[in-house]
């Protein structure tokens, strides 16, 4: 009767069998918080500034030293025109 023989193992190891492949990576973080939103402008314009004082020199008043002036004839009388038609009413 004969013993069977073992099977001959080889010498150099054997190779692993091809590992499950594992989860695909998703895509990666999103696109990060929202950007800081722009600030506000100034807003309307202020009160535009006052003009400041008048740059006209002040008109002078009657100089006390010269006498009165002398008051001017009246002038002549008005003439009164053609009479004018009634309007019809």
């Amino acid at each position: 009767m004969t013993v069977p023989h073992p099977e001959p193992t080889p010498p150099w190891p054997t190779p692993l069998p091809d590992p499950e492949p594992g989860p695909i990576p998703g895509p990666g973080p999103g696109p990060g918080p929202d950007p800081v939103p722009p600030r506000p402008g100034p807003g309307p314009d202020p009160q535009p500034p006052s003009p400041g004082p008048d740059p006209r020199p002040p008109q002078p008043g009657p100089d006390p030293d010269l006498p009165d002036p002398v008051p001017q004839p009246p002038g002549p009388e008005p003439v009164p025109g053609p009479p004018q038609p009634e309007p019809a009413g």
